[in-house]
C-alpha cells in the first residue's frame, strides 16, 4: 500500500541527504551531458524548489539551461486543483504558496511546460512514481499530456514495485545521482549510463 511506503521512504531520504551533507543533485560528466541535452531540447522546463530532503535539481538546471529555454515553477491554486506552472526568472522573488512550497508570485505568467521535472518519494524501474499522496503531479501530468515527465530522485528512493492506481501516470524517466532510467522515447537521448 502506498501510505505504508511513504514514512520509511521519507526516513531513508532524510538519512541519505544527512550523510551526504546536502540535497543538491551533483551529476557525473556523462549524466550532466545527457541532462543538458534533455534541458536544451525543451522550450519550457518546469523545475521545482526542493523542500527538506527532496533532491534539489535547480543548480543542475541553471548549469544546463540555454537562453532560449524558459523556466517554470509549480504553483498551487488549491489542494484539489492541478498545479499550474508560472514563468520564473532567476533572481525573481518567490512566495510560500498554499501547500508550503516556494513558487512565483500570482502575477507571474502561466506557461505550458514541455518538460516537467518532478520530485518524488519513491520510484521503480517501471517508472511508477510515489509522491506525497495528494495527486498534484498526476493531475499536472494529465493537464500537459505531451510534456516529458522526469522524476528527480536519490538512488536510495528506488523500490522493487510502486503500487499503482488507475489515475497514476508513469514517468518517462528518472534521474538520480548515479544513473538515468528511461523508457524508449525519441525525445530522450538513447545512451544510458
Amino acid at each position: 500500500m502506498k501510505s505504508e511506503l511513504r514514512t520509511p521512504l521519507r526516513a531513508t531520504r532524510r538519512t541519505f541527504v544527512a550523510e551526504r551533507g546536502g540535497n543538491e543533485l551533483v551529476l557525473d560528466r556523462t549524466l550532466e551531458v545527457n541532462f543538458k541535452s534533455l534541458i536544451n531540447n525543451a522550450k519550457c522546463v518546469a523545475a521545482y524548489c526542493a523542500k527538506g530532503s527532496e533532491c534539489d535539481v535547480m543548480a543542475a538546471v541553471f548549469a544546463a539551461i540555454s537562453s532560449e529555454t524558459a523556466i517554470a515553477l509549480p504553483c498551487a491554486v488549491s489542494k484539489s486543483q492541478p498545479l499550474v506552472f508560472r514563468r520564473w526568472h532567476v533572481g525573481n522573488p518567490l512566495i510560500t504558496g498554499p501547500l508550503g512550497f516556494d513558487e512565483p508570485a500570482g502575477n507571474a505568467k502561466e506557461i505550458a511546460p514541455d518538460l516537467i521535472l518532478a520530485p518524488l518519494l519513491g520510484f521503480d524501474r517501471a517508472l511508477n512514481r510515489l509522491g506525497q499522496g495528494a495527486g498534484h503531479y498526476d493531475r499536472a501530468f494529465a493537464s500537459f499530456p505531451n510534456a516529458l515527465r522526469i522524476g528527480v530522485a536519490w538512488s536510495c528512493q528506488e523500490v522493487d514495485a510502486i503500487p499503482t492506481d488507475p489515475w497514476d501516470i508513469p514517468l518517462d524517466g528518472v534521474i538520480t545521482e548515479q544513473e538515468w532510467i528511461s523508457a524508449p522515447d525519441p525525445r530522450i537521448f538513447n545512451e544510458r549510463t
